[in-house]
């Protein structure tokens, strides 16, 4: 057996994808999935939109060791149909039922009554930023003093000093057991579209990309517009 290069892998990627986008026609006359399709129901323009920003995540992804690659792929999408609204993202919901089934993991573990500690990392940029997800990615520790105190990942056993109650922790809605698994956003293409702009690999306004990303997850975790 041998191992096909990674350079191989995501030029043949980039052409399935484009390729795959292609063949999908939205011919209302053509048999579909229907709910057997559990991402987009049988909506044909929902999987191209998919594909293309799937073939954007990847082309910039390559940019770094094939930048005329990279921007032959973007050049290509420019005025492609994107995930751009909230509306259109990619979402896996999970299925409620047995343990071990095909339910939210965070669910079972153990038992739905055990804290999962929020990071550090995260809350700490959150706060520096003043940014108003942090309510929705941690809830305050327990004690009604720490308040939003991640706790810091991969601790040594002499260095967890971070009790349960003094510890912000994951809120209950990513531990639901019917919950939404992010396949891809409208933020992520937003912030893509930023990066290729920020490399001089498009024309646009990278900024201006960069702050729709945000607005878009903002609106996604339902933060008040003001």
């Amino acid at each position: 057996p041998v191992y096909d290069k990674q350079e191989d892998i995501y030029a043949d990627l980039l052409k399935e994808l484009k390729e795959a986008a292609a063949e999908l026609d939205p011919d209302p006359t053509l048999a579909s999935f229907g709910s057997a399709d559990i991402l987009f129901n049988g909506d044909t323009d929902r999987w191209k939109r998919l594909a293309n920003a799937l073939r954007y995540r990847l082309a910039i992804r390559v940019r770094y060791a094939d930048q005329a690659l990279a921007q032959q792929h973007i050049a290509d999408l420019s005025g492609a149909a994107l995930i751009d609204d909230n509306a259109q993202n990619a979402l896996l919901y999970t299925i409620d039922g047995p343990l071990l089934g095909n339910r939210n993991p965070l669910f079972d573990d153990p038992t739905n009554s055990y804290p999962l500690w929020a990071s550090f990392t995260t809350t700490d940029n959150l706060k520096k930023l003043d940014d108003p997800r942090l309510n929705k990615f941690a809830s305050p520790a327990s004690d009604g003093v720490s308040g939003y105190r991640g706790r810091p990942i991969a601790l040594a056993t002499n260095e967890k000093t971070y009790s349960e109650e003094s510890t912000a922790v994951l809120p209950a809605f990513f531990r639901e057991a019917v919950h939404p698994i992010i396949v891809f956003n409208a933020a992520e293409t937003y912030f893509l579209q930023a990066e290729a702009a920020n490399a001089g690999l498009t024309n646009g306004d990278a900024q201006e990309l960069y702050e729709k990303g945000i607005e878009a997850s903002m609106e996604q975790y339902a933060v008040d517009p003001a």
